[in-house]
Protein backbone atom coordinates (compact mmCIF):
# COMPACT_ATOMS: atom_id res chain seq x y z
CA UNK A 1 0.00 0.00 0.00
CA UNK A 2 1.02 3.38 -0.98
CA UNK A 3 2.04 6.01 1.89
CA UNK A 4 -0.85 8.27 3.15
CA UNK A 5 -1.12 12.15 1.51
CA UNK A 6 -0.32 13.06 5.03
CA UNK A 7 2.91 10.86 5.42
CA UNK A 8 4.28 12.02 2.84
CA UNK A 9 3.86 15.74 3.62
CA UNK A 10 5.69 14.75 6.80
CA UNK A 11 8.00 13.13 5.27
CA UNK A 12 8.96 16.06 3.26
CA UNK A 13 8.96 18.06 6.03
CA UNK A 14 11.38 15.79 7.98
CA UNK A 15 14.06 15.21 5.16
CA UNK A 16 13.76 18.82 3.37
CA UNK A 17 12.31 21.36 5.77
CA UNK A 18 13.52 24.74 3.97
CA UNK A 19 12.28 23.64 0.81
CA UNK A 20 9.32 25.80 -0.40
CA UNK A 21 5.98 24.07 -0.20
CA UNK A 22 3.84 26.94 -1.03
CA UNK A 23 3.80 30.30 -3.08
CA UNK A 24 0.90 32.57 -2.87
CA UNK A 25 0.85 36.50 -3.31
CA UNK A 26 1.23 36.67 0.24
CA UNK A 27 4.42 35.42 0.30
CA UNK A 28 5.64 31.36 0.64
CA UNK A 29 5.84 29.10 3.20
CA UNK A 30 8.66 25.81 3.55
CA UNK A 31 7.70 22.61 4.71
CA UNK A 32 8.71 22.99 7.80
CA UNK A 33 6.35 25.77 8.03
CA UNK A 34 3.34 24.14 6.49
CA UNK A 35 3.36 21.24 8.70
CA UNK A 36 4.18 23.07 11.73
CA UNK A 37 0.90 25.29 11.21
CA UNK A 38 -0.75 21.98 10.22
CA UNK A 39 0.00 20.07 13.21
CA UNK A 40 -1.25 22.82 15.76
CA UNK A 41 -3.97 23.23 13.28
CA UNK A 42 -4.75 19.59 14.26
CA UNK A 43 -4.21 19.85 17.72
CA UNK A 44 -6.65 22.35 17.95
CA UNK A 45 -9.72 20.93 15.98
CA UNK A 46 -8.96 17.76 17.25
CA UNK A 47 -10.15 19.36 20.80
CA UNK A 48 -13.66 20.08 19.24
CA UNK A 49 -16.75 18.46 20.64
CA UNK A 50 -18.73 18.11 17.18
CA UNK A 51 -19.32 14.77 15.98
CA UNK A 52 -16.65 13.49 13.62
CA UNK A 53 -18.47 13.69 10.34
CA UNK A 54 -19.11 17.36 11.10
CA UNK A 55 -16.48 19.17 8.72
CA UNK A 56 -14.21 22.35 8.88
CA UNK A 57 -15.06 25.24 7.11
CA UNK A 58 -11.77 26.84 5.16
CA UNK A 59 -12.13 30.39 3.52
CA UNK A 60 -11.18 29.19 -0.34
CA UNK A 61 -9.01 32.58 -0.56
CA UNK A 62 -5.93 31.37 -2.59
CA UNK A 63 -3.46 31.50 0.61
CA UNK A 64 -0.43 29.39 2.31
CA UNK A 65 -2.78 29.81 5.67
CA UNK A 66 -5.79 28.15 3.16
CA UNK A 67 -3.10 25.12 2.34
CA UNK A 68 -1.99 25.05 5.94
CA UNK A 69 -6.13 24.59 7.05
CA UNK A 70 -6.21 21.68 4.82
CA UNK A 71 -3.22 19.67 5.51
CA UNK A 72 -4.57 20.58 9.71
CA UNK A 73 -8.25 19.06 9.06
CA UNK A 74 -6.30 15.81 7.48
CA UNK A 75 -3.96 15.55 10.13
CA UNK A 76 -6.76 16.03 12.80
CA UNK A 77 -8.62 13.05 11.14
CA UNK A 78 -11.62 15.58 10.85
CA UNK A 79 -13.19 16.52 6.80
CA UNK A 80 -12.41 19.71 5.31
CA UNK A 81 -14.95 21.55 2.71
CA UNK A 82 -13.67 25.00 1.08
CA UNK A 83 -15.92 27.72 0.51
CA UNK A 84 -16.42 30.10 -1.89
CA UNK A 85 -15.83 33.54 0.04
CA UNK A 86 -18.33 35.42 -2.29
CA UNK A 87 -20.76 33.01 -2.37
CA UNK A 88 -24.34 34.61 -1.79
CA UNK A 89 -25.54 34.31 1.90
CA UNK A 90 -28.71 31.96 0.17
CA UNK A 91 -26.08 29.70 -0.92
CA UNK A 92 -24.42 29.43 2.59
CA UNK A 93 -27.65 28.35 4.17
CA UNK A 94 -28.53 25.87 1.54
CA UNK A 95 -25.04 24.84 2.10
CA UNK A 96 -25.68 24.63 6.16
CA UNK A 97 -28.91 22.42 5.88
CA UNK A 98 -27.05 19.34 4.12
CA UNK A 99 -23.99 19.63 6.52
CA UNK A 100 -23.49 20.63 10.70
CA UNK A 101 -19.69 22.37 10.37
CA UNK A 102 -17.45 21.80 13.32
CA UNK A 103 -16.50 25.28 12.93
CA UNK A 104 -14.84 27.68 10.21
CA UNK A 105 -11.43 29.08 9.40
CA UNK A 106 -11.98 31.84 7.86
CA UNK A 107 -11.73 35.93 8.32
CA UNK A 108 -12.91 38.53 7.18
CA UNK A 109 -16.26 39.33 6.10
CA UNK A 110 -16.65 35.86 5.37
CA UNK A 111 -16.26 34.89 9.26
CA UNK A 112 -18.46 37.82 10.00
CA UNK A 113 -21.10 36.04 7.71
CA UNK A 114 -20.81 32.81 8.66
CA UNK A 115 -20.81 34.05 12.83
CA UNK A 116 -24.50 35.55 11.46
CA UNK A 117 -25.36 32.11 10.32
CA UNK A 118 -24.49 30.89 13.14
CA UNK A 119 -21.30 28.96 13.00
CA UNK A 120 -18.65 29.07 15.38
CA UNK A 121 -15.59 30.45 13.47
CA UNK A 122 -11.76 31.34 14.01
CA UNK A 123 -8.78 32.53 12.15
CA UNK A 124 -5.93 30.06 10.83
CA UNK A 125 -3.87 31.78 13.25
CA UNK A 126 -6.32 32.34 15.89
CA UNK A 127 -7.42 28.49 15.75
CA UNK A 128 -3.86 27.24 15.86
CA UNK A 129 -2.85 28.64 19.11
CA UNK A 130 -5.60 27.78 20.99
CA UNK A 131 -4.14 24.03 21.38
CA UNK A 132 -6.16 21.18 22.30
CA UNK A 133 -6.38 17.12 22.07
CA UNK A 134 -7.63 14.46 20.75
CA UNK A 135 -8.79 12.59 17.44
CA UNK A 136 -11.78 13.02 15.15
CA UNK A 137 -12.56 9.32 14.05
CA UNK A 138 -13.99 9.45 10.26
CA UNK A 139 -12.81 8.36 6.63
CA UNK A 140 -13.91 11.31 4.84
CA UNK A 141 -11.10 13.67 3.62
CA UNK A 142 -13.24 16.30 2.41
CA UNK A 143 -16.52 17.71 0.74
CA UNK A 144 -17.14 19.56 -2.37
CA UNK A 145 -20.34 20.82 -3.86
CA UNK A 146 -21.55 20.47 -7.34
CA UNK A 147 -24.80 22.33 -9.13
CA UNK A 148 -27.95 19.64 -8.55
CA UNK A 149 -30.21 18.95 -10.33
CA UNK A 150 -33.48 19.84 -7.95
CA UNK A 151 -32.05 22.96 -7.18
CA UNK A 152 -30.19 22.05 -4.24
CA UNK A 153 -26.26 21.65 -4.78
CA UNK A 154 -24.80 17.83 -3.97
CA UNK A 155 -22.83 17.29 -1.23
CA UNK A 156 -20.23 15.01 -1.89
CA UNK A 157 -18.42 13.10 0.46
CA UNK A 158 -14.72 11.86 -0.85
CA UNK A 159 -12.68 9.48 1.93
CA UNK A 160 -8.97 9.73 2.73
CA UNK A 161 -8.67 6.39 0.69
CA UNK A 162 -10.31 7.86 -2.42
CA UNK A 163 -7.71 10.89 -1.87
CA UNK A 164 -4.82 8.90 -1.42
CA UNK A 165 -5.95 6.46 -5.05
CA UNK A 166 -6.02 9.47 -7.02
CA UNK A 167 -2.39 11.33 -5.85
CA UNK A 168 -0.91 7.53 -6.48
CA UNK A 169 -2.64 7.37 -9.73
CA UNK A 170 -1.64 11.02 -10.65
CA UNK A 171 1.92 10.36 -10.04
CA UNK A 172 1.79 7.15 -12.11
CA UNK A 173 0.41 8.23 -15.17
CA UNK A 174 2.91 11.58 -15.33
CA UNK A 175 5.84 9.32 -14.32
CA UNK A 176 7.01 11.22 -11.29
CA UNK A 177 9.80 10.50 -9.02
CA UNK A 178 11.08 13.45 -8.29
CA UNK A 179 9.46 16.63 -6.19
CA UNK A 180 7.25 18.70 -8.75
CA UNK A 181 6.12 21.77 -8.93
CA UNK A 182 2.33 22.41 -9.73
CA UNK A 183 0.66 25.71 -10.39
CA UNK A 184 -3.33 26.19 -9.52
CA UNK A 185 -5.07 28.63 -10.94
CA UNK A 186 -8.69 27.79 -10.73
CA UNK A 187 -10.95 28.65 -7.74
CA UNK A 188 -10.06 26.36 -4.61
CA UNK A 189 -13.58 25.72 -3.37
CA UNK A 190 -14.11 23.01 -6.77
CA UNK A 191 -12.24 19.93 -7.09
CA UNK A 192 -10.64 21.24 -10.32
CA UNK A 193 -7.50 22.69 -8.92
CA UNK A 194 -7.05 19.69 -6.86
CA UNK A 195 -4.31 18.26 -9.15
CA UNK A 196 -2.27 20.70 -8.31
CA UNK A 197 -2.46 21.09 -4.78
CA UNK A 198 -2.52 17.33 -3.86
CA UNK A 199 0.17 16.59 -6.46
CA UNK A 200 2.74 19.53 -5.05
CA UNK A 201 2.32 18.01 -1.84
CA UNK A 202 2.02 13.97 -2.27
CA UNK A 203 5.55 14.96 -4.27
CA UNK A 204 7.34 16.95 -1.88
CA UNK A 205 7.57 19.80 -4.86
CA UNK A 206 5.92 23.70 -5.06
CA UNK A 207 2.44 24.32 -5.07
CA UNK A 208 2.17 28.13 -6.96
CA UNK A 209 -1.15 29.41 -6.02
CA UNK A 210 -1.24 32.11 -8.82
CA UNK A 211 -3.51 35.15 -8.13
CA UNK A 212 -6.52 35.69 -9.95
CA UNK A 213 -5.56 39.16 -11.34
CA UNK A 214 -2.62 36.85 -12.72
CA UNK A 215 -4.13 34.05 -13.96
CA UNK A 216 -6.44 35.87 -16.28
CA UNK A 217 -3.77 38.24 -17.66
CA UNK A 218 -2.23 36.43 -20.70
CA UNK A 219 0.78 39.09 -19.99
CA UNK A 220 1.30 38.69 -16.48
CA UNK A 221 0.57 34.83 -16.65
CA UNK A 222 3.21 34.85 -19.24
CA UNK A 223 5.10 36.64 -16.80
CA UNK A 224 5.00 34.04 -13.72
CA UNK A 225 5.49 30.87 -15.95
CA UNK A 226 8.72 32.94 -17.24
CA UNK A 227 9.52 33.73 -13.62
CA UNK A 228 8.97 30.50 -11.88
CA UNK A 229 9.37 26.96 -12.60
CA UNK A 230 6.86 25.23 -13.34
CA UNK A 231 6.41 21.80 -13.90
CA UNK A 232 3.06 21.19 -14.69
CA UNK A 233 -0.19 24.29 -15.27
CA UNK A 234 -3.82 22.58 -14.80
CA UNK A 235 -6.83 24.42 -16.16
CA UNK A 236 -9.71 24.40 -18.07
CA UNK A 237 -9.84 24.28 -21.94
CA UNK A 238 -12.04 27.55 -22.03
CA UNK A 239 -9.15 29.72 -19.47
CA UNK A 240 -6.14 28.30 -21.53
CA UNK A 241 -8.35 29.29 -24.96
CA UNK A 242 -8.72 32.74 -23.46
CA UNK A 243 -5.63 33.33 -22.51
CA UNK A 244 -3.56 31.98 -26.00
CA UNK A 245 -6.26 34.36 -27.84
CA UNK A 246 -3.64 36.69 -28.11
CA UNK A 247 0.27 36.08 -28.61
CA UNK A 248 1.53 37.66 -25.10
CA UNK A 249 1.45 34.08 -23.64
CA UNK A 250 3.17 31.40 -25.30
CA UNK A 251 3.56 28.11 -22.99
CA UNK A 252 7.06 27.64 -21.92
CA UNK A 253 8.29 24.14 -23.25
CA UNK A 254 9.18 22.69 -19.30
CA UNK A 255 5.30 23.82 -18.38
CA UNK A 256 3.45 20.83 -18.99
CA UNK A 257 -0.60 21.31 -19.71
CA UNK A 258 -3.22 19.68 -17.56
CA UNK A 259 -6.48 20.30 -19.13
CA UNK A 260 -9.44 19.37 -17.90
CA UNK A 261 -13.20 20.20 -16.73
CA UNK A 262 -14.59 20.58 -20.26
CA UNK A 263 -14.15 18.40 -23.55
CA UNK A 264 -10.98 19.24 -25.24
CA UNK A 265 -11.08 20.78 -28.22
CA UNK A 266 -8.40 19.70 -31.42
CA UNK A 267 -8.13 23.33 -32.43
CA UNK A 268 -7.01 24.75 -29.06
CA UNK A 269 -4.28 21.52 -29.32
CA UNK A 270 -3.41 23.02 -32.99
CA UNK A 271 -2.96 26.21 -30.96
CA UNK A 272 -1.48 25.62 -28.23
CA UNK A 273 1.87 23.69 -30.60
CA UNK A 274 1.75 26.44 -33.15
CA UNK A 275 3.09 28.77 -30.28
CA UNK A 276 5.01 26.21 -28.62
CA UNK A 277 6.03 23.27 -30.49
CA UNK A 278 7.04 20.27 -28.23
CA UNK A 279 4.94 20.91 -25.11
CA UNK A 280 3.42 18.33 -23.78
CA UNK A 281 -0.63 18.46 -23.03
CA UNK A 282 -2.39 15.73 -21.04
CA UNK A 283 -6.39 15.47 -21.13
CA UNK A 284 -7.64 14.93 -17.59
CA UNK A 285 -11.11 13.50 -17.19
CA UNK A 286 -13.61 12.71 -14.19
CA UNK A 287 -16.16 14.07 -11.82
CA UNK A 288 -16.35 15.21 -8.39
CA UNK A 289 -18.24 11.85 -7.90
CA UNK A 290 -14.66 10.07 -8.66
CA UNK A 291 -12.40 11.86 -6.49
CA UNK A 292 -11.07 15.13 -9.40
CA UNK A 293 -10.22 12.62 -12.04
CA UNK A 294 -10.40 8.54 -13.16
CA UNK A 295 -8.41 8.73 -16.76
CA UNK A 296 -5.83 10.88 -18.51
CA UNK A 297 -3.65 10.57 -21.42
CA UNK A 298 -1.03 12.35 -23.21
CA UNK A 299 -3.18 14.07 -26.35
CA UNK A 300 -1.13 12.60 -29.17
CA UNK A 301 1.24 14.02 -31.80
CA UNK A 302 -1.94 13.47 -34.47
CA UNK A 303 -5.53 13.86 -34.42
CA UNK A 304 -7.54 10.61 -33.44
CA UNK A 305 -9.62 9.54 -37.11
CA UNK A 306 -12.96 10.13 -36.79
CA UNK A 307 -13.15 11.74 -33.08
CA UNK A 308 -14.78 15.46 -32.55
CA UNK A 309 -12.71 16.17 -29.74
CA UNK A 310 -9.84 14.91 -27.88
CA UNK A 311 -9.83 11.09 -26.12
CA UNK A 312 -9.28 11.40 -22.33
CA UNK A 313 -6.74 8.64 -22.05
CA UNK A 314 -6.81 5.74 -20.09
CA UNK A 315 -8.23 4.85 -16.75
CA UNK A 316 -5.95 5.52 -14.00
CA UNK A 317 -4.31 3.17 -12.18
CA UNK A 318 -6.58 1.62 -9.52
CA UNK A 319 -9.68 2.96 -11.66
CA UNK A 320 -11.54 1.07 -14.52
CA UNK A 321 -14.51 2.76 -17.03
CA UNK A 322 -16.73 0.62 -19.39
CA UNK A 323 -18.89 1.59 -21.85
CA UNK A 324 -22.91 0.29 -21.46
CA UNK A 325 -25.97 0.60 -23.04
CA UNK A 326 -29.44 1.45 -22.20
CA UNK A 327 -29.46 -2.32 -20.89
CA UNK A 328 -26.68 -2.05 -18.58
CA UNK A 329 -24.28 -4.10 -20.91
CA UNK A 330 -20.98 -3.25 -22.43
CA UNK A 331 -21.12 -1.95 -25.58
CA UNK A 332 -18.69 -3.35 -28.83
CA UNK A 333 -15.41 -0.93 -29.02
CA UNK A 334 -16.59 2.19 -31.36
CA UNK A 335 -20.38 1.76 -30.69
CA UNK A 336 -21.30 5.11 -27.95
CA UNK A 337 -23.04 4.35 -24.70
CA UNK A 338 -23.10 5.70 -20.94
CA UNK A 339 -19.48 6.04 -19.57
CA UNK A 340 -19.73 4.24 -15.93
CA UNK A 341 -16.46 4.41 -13.85
CA UNK A 342 -15.45 1.21 -11.09
CA UNK A 343 -12.59 1.15 -8.39
CA UNK A 344 -10.52 3.24 -5.56
CA UNK A 345 -11.42 7.06 -6.66
CA UNK A 346 -15.34 6.51 -6.50
CA UNK A 347 -16.43 8.60 -3.61
CA UNK A 348 -18.20 7.53 -0.24
CA UNK A 349 -21.37 8.48 -1.71
CA UNK A 350 -23.48 12.23 -1.22
CA UNK A 351 -24.46 14.06 2.20
CA UNK A 352 -28.28 14.50 2.69
CA UNK A 353 -28.07 16.19 5.89
CA UNK A 354 -27.50 12.86 7.87
CA UNK A 355 -24.21 11.85 9.26
CA UNK A 356 -23.97 8.68 6.53
CA UNK A 357 -23.18 9.59 3.07
CA UNK A 358 -26.37 8.11 0.51
CA UNK A 359 -24.56 6.01 -2.22
CA UNK A 360 -23.86 6.85 -5.35
CA UNK A 361 -23.65 4.13 -7.48
CA UNK A 362 -24.87 1.03 -8.92
CA UNK A 363 -24.47 -2.85 -8.67
CA UNK A 364 -23.87 -4.68 -11.46
CA UNK A 365 -21.91 -7.68 -12.16
CA UNK A 366 -21.13 -7.94 -8.38
CA UNK A 367 -19.11 -4.52 -8.20
CA UNK A 368 -20.06 -0.54 -7.98
CA UNK A 369 -20.11 1.43 -10.70
CA UNK A 370 -20.74 4.91 -10.79
CA UNK A 371 -22.98 6.07 -13.73
CA UNK A 372 -21.47 9.59 -14.86
CA UNK A 373 -24.59 10.63 -17.47
CA UNK A 374 -21.96 11.19 -19.88
CA UNK A 375 -21.32 9.79 -23.14
CA UNK A 376 -18.29 8.20 -24.79
CA UNK A 377 -17.08 5.35 -27.26
CA UNK A 378 -14.07 3.20 -26.51
CA UNK A 379 -11.52 3.36 -29.52
CA UNK A 380 -9.19 1.22 -30.97
CA UNK A 381 -6.20 1.91 -28.79
CA UNK A 382 -8.24 1.64 -25.70
CA UNK A 383 -8.82 5.05 -25.27
CA UNK A 384 -12.20 6.87 -24.49
CA UNK A 385 -13.61 9.80 -26.42
CA UNK A 386 -16.18 11.68 -24.59
CA UNK A 387 -19.27 12.68 -26.94
CA UNK A 388 -21.73 14.90 -24.92
CA UNK A 389 -24.03 14.38 -21.91
CA UNK A 390 -27.15 11.86 -22.01
CA UNK A 391 -29.07 14.42 -19.58
CA UNK A 392 -29.30 18.55 -19.65
CA UNK A 393 -25.73 18.65 -17.64
CA UNK A 394 -23.26 21.07 -18.84
CA UNK A 395 -20.11 21.97 -18.00
CA UNK A 396 -19.34 26.46 -18.01
CA UNK A 397 -15.78 27.05 -17.91
CA UNK A 398 -14.89 23.86 -16.46
CA UNK A 399 -17.79 24.22 -13.59
CA UNK A 400 -20.60 21.50 -14.00
CA UNK A 401 -24.37 22.89 -13.94
CA UNK A 402 -27.67 21.57 -14.00
CA UNK A 403 -29.98 23.85 -15.97
CA UNK A 404 -32.86 22.75 -13.79
CA UNK A 405 -31.49 24.33 -10.83
CA UNK A 406 -31.06 27.49 -12.42
CA UNK A 407 -34.55 27.09 -13.66
CA UNK A 408 -35.59 26.13 -10.06
CA UNK A 409 -34.03 29.62 -9.28
CA UNK A 410 -35.69 32.13 -11.71
CA UNK A 411 -39.49 30.42 -11.15
CA UNK A 412 -38.73 31.72 -7.59
CA UNK A 413 -38.30 35.06 -9.07
CA UNK A 414 -40.75 37.54 -8.48
CA UNK A 415 -42.52 38.14 -11.57
CA UNK A 416 -41.56 35.16 -13.30
CA UNK A 417 -43.84 32.58 -14.93
CA UNK A 418 -41.86 30.27 -17.11
CA UNK A 419 -38.37 30.16 -17.91
CA UNK A 420 -35.81 27.86 -19.04
CA UNK A 421 -31.77 27.81 -19.13
CA UNK A 422 -29.48 25.84 -21.60
CA UNK A 423 -25.82 25.53 -22.53
CA UNK A 424 -24.75 27.70 -25.86
CA UNK A 425 -21.67 26.72 -27.60
CA UNK A 426 -19.65 30.10 -29.26
CA UNK A 427 -18.07 29.89 -32.46
CA UNK A 428 -14.43 29.55 -30.34
CA UNK A 429 -16.07 26.31 -29.01
CA UNK A 430 -16.31 27.96 -24.93
CA UNK A 431 -19.82 26.86 -23.52
CA UNK A 432 -22.49 29.87 -22.04
CA UNK A 433 -25.37 29.43 -19.95
CA UNK A 434 -28.55 31.26 -20.88
CA UNK A 435 -31.80 31.71 -19.44
CA UNK A 436 -35.05 32.91 -20.85
CA UNK A 437 -38.11 34.40 -19.05
CA UNK A 438 -42.04 34.55 -19.52
CA UNK A 439 -42.60 37.29 -16.93
CA UNK A 440 -45.86 37.61 -15.33
CA UNK A 441 -48.46 39.80 -17.23
CA UNK A 442 -48.13 43.88 -15.77
CA UNK A 443 -45.63 42.27 -13.55
CA UNK A 444 -43.15 44.32 -14.88
CA UNK A 445 -40.23 42.03 -14.16
CA UNK A 446 -36.85 43.20 -16.22
CA UNK A 447 -34.02 41.06 -17.63
CA UNK A 448 -31.62 43.10 -14.70
CA UNK A 449 -33.81 42.66 -12.17
CA UNK A 450 -34.24 38.94 -12.90
CA UNK A 451 -30.08 38.97 -13.05
CA UNK A 452 -30.04 40.93 -9.67
CA UNK A 453 -32.23 38.01 -7.75
CA UNK A 454 -29.84 35.20 -9.00
CA UNK A 455 -26.97 37.00 -7.89
CA UNK A 456 -28.26 36.88 -4.46
CA UNK A 457 -29.15 32.89 -4.72
CA UNK A 458 -26.81 31.02 -6.72
CA UNK A 459 -22.98 30.75 -7.17
CA UNK A 460 -21.36 33.13 -9.35
CA UNK A 461 -20.31 29.62 -11.45
CA UNK A 462 -23.92 28.89 -12.33
CA UNK A 463 -25.24 32.55 -13.00
CA UNK A 464 -26.51 32.29 -16.79
CA UNK A 465 -24.32 34.88 -19.00
CA UNK A 466 -27.42 36.46 -20.21
CA UNK A 467 -31.07 36.40 -19.34
CA UNK A 468 -33.30 37.08 -22.53
CA UNK A 469 -37.54 37.89 -21.74
CA UNK A 470 -39.96 36.45 -24.23
CA UNK A 471 -43.67 36.77 -24.20
CA UNK A 472 -43.81 32.62 -24.87
CA UNK A 473 -41.04 30.33 -25.09
CA UNK A 474 -40.51 29.28 -28.80
CA UNK A 475 -41.41 25.48 -29.49
CA UNK A 476 -39.73 24.02 -32.42
CA UNK A 477 -42.10 21.39 -34.70
CA UNK A 478 -41.73 18.64 -32.45
CA UNK A 479 -42.27 20.55 -29.08
CA UNK A 480 -39.29 21.50 -27.79
CA UNK A 481 -38.21 24.87 -26.78
CA UNK A 482 -36.20 26.19 -29.40
CA UNK A 483 -33.01 27.34 -28.12
CA UNK A 484 -31.93 28.40 -30.99
CA UNK A 485 -34.50 31.33 -31.80
CA UNK A 486 -34.01 32.28 -28.08
CA UNK A 487 -30.45 32.65 -28.54
CA UNK A 488 -31.09 34.71 -31.36
CA UNK A 489 -32.88 36.86 -29.34
CA UNK A 490 -31.58 40.21 -27.87
CA UNK A 491 -31.11 40.37 -23.62
CA UNK A 492 -31.58 43.28 -21.97
CA UNK A 493 -31.95 46.43 -23.60
CA UNK A 494 -30.78 49.60 -22.97
CA UNK A 495 -32.03 53.21 -23.93
CA UNK A 496 -28.69 54.56 -25.53
CA UNK A 497 -27.76 55.16 -28.82
CA UNK A 498 -24.55 53.51 -30.53
CA UNK A 499 -21.46 54.88 -29.22
CA UNK A 500 -19.93 58.67 -31.12
CA UNK A 501 -16.00 58.28 -30.25
CA UNK A 502 -13.16 56.16 -32.06
CA UNK A 503 -12.78 54.55 -28.60
CA UNK A 504 -16.71 53.42 -28.40
CA UNK A 505 -17.13 52.61 -31.59
CA UNK A 506 -13.82 49.43 -30.85
CA UNK A 507 -15.22 48.93 -27.84
CA UNK A 508 -18.76 48.06 -29.11
CA UNK A 509 -16.98 46.03 -32.29
CA UNK A 510 -14.82 44.00 -29.89
CA UNK A 511 -18.07 43.01 -27.37
CA UNK A 512 -19.96 42.66 -30.16
CA UNK A 513 -17.88 40.02 -31.85
CA UNK A 514 -16.78 38.80 -28.51
CA UNK A 515 -20.71 38.39 -26.89
CA UNK A 516 -22.40 37.88 -30.33
CA UNK A 517 -24.15 40.80 -30.19
CA UNK A 518 -24.82 44.36 -30.28
CA UNK A 519 -25.26 46.34 -26.82
CA UNK A 520 -25.99 50.14 -26.42
CA UNK A 521 -23.06 52.06 -24.06
CA UNK A 522 -25.30 51.99 -21.17
CA UNK A 523 -26.22 48.08 -20.77
CA UNK A 524 -24.46 46.00 -18.24
CA UNK A 525 -21.97 43.97 -19.72
CA UNK A 526 -22.22 41.67 -16.37
CA UNK A 527 -25.85 41.07 -17.57
CA UNK A 528 -25.11 39.77 -21.55
CA UNK A 529 -22.52 37.24 -20.85
CA UNK A 530 -19.06 39.15 -19.63
CA UNK A 531 -17.06 36.94 -17.35
CA UNK A 532 -13.25 36.48 -16.36
CA UNK A 533 -12.83 34.19 -20.09
CA UNK A 534 -14.49 37.10 -22.18
CA UNK A 535 -12.51 39.77 -20.37
CA UNK A 536 -9.31 38.02 -21.02
CA UNK A 537 -10.33 37.92 -24.66
CA UNK A 538 -11.39 41.37 -24.97
CA UNK A 539 -7.90 42.66 -23.08
CA UNK A 540 -6.12 40.30 -25.42
CA UNK A 541 -7.76 42.09 -28.36
CA UNK A 542 -7.54 45.66 -27.47
CA UNK A 543 -3.89 45.47 -26.78
CA UNK A 544 -3.35 43.47 -30.57
CA UNK A 545 -5.68 46.29 -31.97
CA UNK A 546 -4.80 49.44 -30.31
CA UNK A 547 -2.21 48.84 -28.42
CA UNK A 548 -3.38 49.63 -25.08
CA UNK A 549 -3.93 47.95 -22.03
CA UNK A 550 -6.28 48.17 -18.65
CA UNK A 551 -5.74 46.41 -15.17
CA UNK A 552 -8.75 43.65 -15.63
CA UNK A 553 -10.66 44.28 -12.24
CA UNK A 554 -11.34 47.81 -13.79
CA UNK A 555 -13.37 46.16 -16.11
CA UNK A 556 -15.81 44.99 -13.52
CA UNK A 557 -15.92 48.03 -11.51
CA UNK A 558 -16.99 49.73 -14.89
CA UNK A 559 -18.67 47.33 -17.06
CA UNK A 560 -20.98 49.40 -19.74
CA UNK A 561 -19.29 49.97 -22.51
CA UNK A 562 -19.30 53.78 -21.96
CA UNK A 563 -17.26 53.97 -19.31
CA UNK A 564 -14.71 51.35 -20.65
CA UNK A 565 -14.73 53.11 -23.92
CA UNK A 566 -13.58 56.55 -21.52
CA UNK A 567 -10.90 53.99 -20.32
CA UNK A 568 -9.13 53.61 -22.90
CA UNK A 569 -9.23 56.80 -24.20
CA UNK A 570 -7.92 57.87 -20.85
CA UNK A 571 -5.12 54.87 -21.28
CA UNK A 572 -5.06 53.50 -17.70
CA UNK A 573 -1.68 51.58 -18.39
CA UNK A 574 -0.31 52.73 -15.29
CA UNK A 575 -3.21 52.17 -13.16
CA UNK A 576 -2.82 49.72 -9.81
Amino acid sequence: MSPSLTNLVRKHASERPNDVAVIAKGGHLSFRDLVGRAEALARSLGGLTARAESPVLVSGHRSGETVAALVGALLSGRPFLIVDPAAPDAVLRKLLERVEPAMALADGTLAARLRDLGVHTMGVGEAAAAGGNGRALTATAYLVTTSGSTGDPKVIAVSRANLDAYSTGLIDRLGLAEPTSFASVTPLWTDLGHTAVFGALATGGTLHLVDEGTAVSPREMAAYLARHHVDFLKTTPSHLSALLAGENLRPPTRTTLLLGGERLPWALVDRIRSLTPGVRVFNHYGPAECTVGAAMGEVPATRSDGTASVPVGHALRGSELRIVGDDGVTVPAGESGEIQISGAGVALGYLDGGPAPRSLTLSADGRDWYPTGDLGRLLPDGSIEVQGRLDRQIKVRGHRVEPGEVEQALLETPGVARAHAFGLRTEDHVLDLVAAVVPLPGSGATADGVMGWLKERLPGAVLPSRVVLLDELPLTPAGKVDEQSIAEAPGSAGGDGPSKTEEGHLVEELFEDLLGRRLSPSDSLLDNGFNSIVAIRFLARLNSEAGVEIPLHLLFEHPTIAEIARLVDGDLTSTP
